[in-house]
C-alpha cells in the first residue's frame, strides 16, 4: 500500500511531510494532516472521509475531486481486501456527496 504523490506538491506541502512523519496528506498538495485543515465529506450517517485539504477541495470543480477520492477508496481495497464490496458501495456514495459538494 502506498500513497499516491501529490498531483500539485507545494514546499509547504514537502516541509510539512519531512516534519510530521506518519501522518498522511493531501493528495493534491501534499500538506500534512497534522497541519492543513481537511475537508470532511460526509457519506453516509456516521461515516466521512478526507483525501483534500480544504484550500484544494476549494480550488477544484466536483468533478475534479472524484479522482482524489476514487484513490482514497483504492488505498482502503490495498489495506483490507476483505471489504472490497463494501468499499465500492461506500465509493457510489463519495461520488454521490462530492458531486453535491459535501
Amino acid at each position: 500500500m502506498s500513497y499516491p504523490k501529490p498531483t500539485h506538491p507545494t514546499l509547504r506541502g514537502r516541509w510539512e511531510r519531512l516534519w510530521s512523519p506518519g501522518f498522511g496528506y493531501c493528495f493534491r498538495c501534499g500538506r500534512s494532516w497534522s497541519e492543513a485543515i481537511t475537508h470532511d465529506t460526509s457519506f453516509e450517517k456516521g461515516h466521512s472521509c478526507f483525501s483534500l485539504c480544504e484550500n484544494c477541495w476549494s480550488a477544484l470543480t466536483p468533478e475534479e475531486r472524484i479522482p482524489y477520492y476514487d484513490r482514497l477508496v483504492e488505498l482502503w481495497i490495498e489495506q483490507n481486501p476483505d471489504n472490497t464490496v463494501d468499499y465500492y458501495r461506500q465509493r457510489d456514495l463519495i461520488r454521490q456527496a462530492v458531486m453535491m459538494g459535501l
